[in-house]
C-alpha cells in the first residue's frame, strides 16, 4: 500500500514538474504580435517572455521599413537580424546615445544607417517602429543584459496613427536636435487612451501630469523604478501614502544604495512600505500602477535629468482592461516574491 502511495506520489511530482516547464516554454516561445484584434500586448521577463526573441521576430516581420532608438545596441543577435534584413527595406534608420558607441560597431553605421545622437542629456529612449503600425515601447535597451538578464517591461501596440506620429516627431527633432515638445499626443486603441510624453519637454507638465496621478490615487499606487531622486515624485508618493493609500514601491538594490539613498531615507523615514529587487539582475523598470486602472511606462526615471535634459518618454494607458490589470497585478507580485521589504526607521 505504501509502495503503491509512493509511486502515485512521485507520478504526481513528475506531471506537475512537466505542467509547469511545458507552460515555461510555452510562454518563452509563443509571443503573438499586436494586431488589429490585439492592438495592445504586454511582453515581460517576469511573465517568461524573452524579450530578445520578441525583438528578433518582430524585426523578422518588417517588410518595408524599421526605425530603432535605444541607449545603447550591442546585441549581436539583433545586429546580425538588422544587416539580415537591411538590403530588403525602403527605409531603416537607428538613434543610438553616441556614448554608448562601441568603436568596434561603428563601421556599420553607414550600412544601417545608425546615427550616434550628441546632447547635453542621453538620447535614452527604447522605441521599435516597424512598418509605420507595429510600435514597441518599454523599458528595455538593445544589449543582451537588458533583454535576456534584467529586470523590464515592453508594451506592444499595433497603431499606425502613432507611428506616424512618432516618425514626424524624430524627423523634426532631425532638423532642430534642441527642440523641445510642447503638447502631449493622445492616440485610442480598442477604447483605451493613450497618451504619450516625449521628453525633454517645454514647461513641467509632464512632471505635473505624475504628480497628479499620483494625488488623485483612490486606493492603490505600485511604483517598481531604476532611479528615484525627483523630490516632487517623492514627495507625491509619500503624500499618498499618508492620506491612506496603500502605496508600494520597489526600486533597484544598486540604485537603492547609490543614486536613489535620498529618496530611500525619505521613504523609510515616512514609513512607506518600500522593496530592494534581489539578486544580480538589475530592476531597469520605470513603471507606475495606479488603482488597478491606470498604467504608466516608459524610458524616463523619476530624476531631474530625464524631465529636464534626456531624450526620454513615458506613456499612460487608461482605461486598462480586466485582463491587463490581471497581468500587471502578476508582473508585481512577480517582481515582489523577488524583492525584500525594508524595516521601517
Amino acid at each position: 500500500m505504501k509502495k503503491k502511495i509512493s509511486v502515485a506520489c512521485f507520478t504526481l511530482a513528475v506531471a506537475t514538474t512537466v505542467i509547469f516547464f511545458t507552460k515555461v516554454v510555452i510562454s518563452l516561445t509563443y509571443l503573438p504580435l499586436p494586431g488589429a484584434k490585439e492592438p495592445v500586448v504586454f511582453y515581460s521577463n517576469h511573465l517568461n517572455h524573452s524579450l530578445r526573441r520578441l525583438v528578433l521576430k518582430s524585426l523578422q516581420t518588417a517588410k518595408d521599413s524599421i526605425d530603432l532608438h535605444t541607449y545603447a545596441l550591442t546585441d549581436e543577435a539583433v545586429l546580425s537580424k538588422l544587416l539580415e534584413k537591411s538590403p530588403s527595406l525602403q527605409s531603416l534608420h537607428i538613434l543610438s546615445d553616441d556614448k554608448t558607441m562601441v568603436k568596434t560597431l561603428k563601421p556599420l553605421q553607414e550600412t544601417l544607417h545608425w546615427e550616434g545622437m550628441k546632447s547635453s542629456g542621453l538620447m535614452h529612449e527604447k522605441i521599435l517602429t516597424i512598418d509605420n503600425s507595429l510600435i514597441f515601447l518599454g523599458t528595455a535597451n538593445m544589449t543582451y543584459e537588458s533583454l535576456c538578464m534584467h529586470d523590464n517591461l515592453v508594451i506592444g501596440f499595433y497603431n499606425p496613427p502613432l507611428a506616424r506620429y512618432l516618425q514626424e516627431y524624430t524627423e523634426a527633432r532631425r532638423h532642430n536636435p534642441k527642440r523641445k515638445n510642447r503638447f502631449p499626443a493622445t492616440f485610442t486603441l480598442d477604447e483605451q487612451a493613450l497618451q504619450l510624453w516625449m521628453l525633454p519637454y517645454q514647461g513641467e507638465a509632464p512632471l505635473e501630469n505624475l504628480v497628479d496621478l499620483c494625488n488623485k490615487a483612490h486606493h492603490s499606487l505600485s511604483l517598481a523604478i531604476f532611479t528615484l531622486t525627483h523630490p516632487r515624485l517623492i514627495e507625491a508618493m509619500i503624500q499618498a501614502h499618508q492620506r491612506g493609500i496603500q502605496v508600494k514601491v520597489f526600486l533597484d538594490h544598486t540604485s537603492a544604495h547609490g543614486a536613489s539613498s535620498a529618496a530611500v531615507k525619505a521613504l523609510t523615514q515616512a514609513r512607506v512600505p518600500l522593496y530592494f529587487s534581489e539578486g544580480l539582475q538589475l530592476l531597469h523598470h520605470k513603471m507606475l500602477f495606479v488603482d488597478d486602472k491606470v498604467f504608466v511606462l516608459g524610458s524616463a526615471n523619476w530624476t531631474k535629468s530625464a524631465f529636464k535634459k534626456n531624450h526620454d518618454f513615458y506613456l499612460v494607458l487608461s482605461p486598462l482592461k480586466a485582463s491587463q490589470s490581471k497581468t500587471l497585478r502578476r508582473v508585481f507580485h512577480h517582481i515582489e516574491h523577488r524583492a525584500s521589504l525594508q524595516k521601517m526607521s
